[in-house]
């Protein structure tokens, strides 16, 4: 899971935590390949009994409609995008594939 940078504080408890839904759709661009992104991250934390209780309506959404294009005037999107590629890159590897 993730964590927050900012966590969510609905009555006066912390929901520091996240769980990620992502979606990343190969963009043909004609005579190159890009791609468009979507994020849900829903906030949670655990209760004194560790069970997960969401931060109802506290959703944080990341939309991004041409990564190619986002990364060039967008640093921290570049590097991140090279740590994904690469994970994918070295699973593929691992597996033959």
């Amino acid at each position: 899971m993730l964590t927050l940078n900012s966590p969510v504080i609905i009555d006066e408890k912390e929901y520091s935590k996240a769980a990620m839904y992502l979606a990343i759709s190969a963009l043909n661009k004609g005579t190159d390949y890009s791609a468009s992104v979507s994020m849900t991250l829903k906030p949670f934390r655990k209760d004194s009994f560790g069970n997960i209780e969401l931060a109802e309506d506290s959703d944080k959404y990341v939309i991004i409609a041409d990564i190619d294009q986002t990364m060039a005037s967008d640093p921290a999107l570049e590097a991140s995008v090279a740590q994904i590629i690469g994970a994918i890159q070295s699973y593929l590897n691992a597996k033959g594939i």
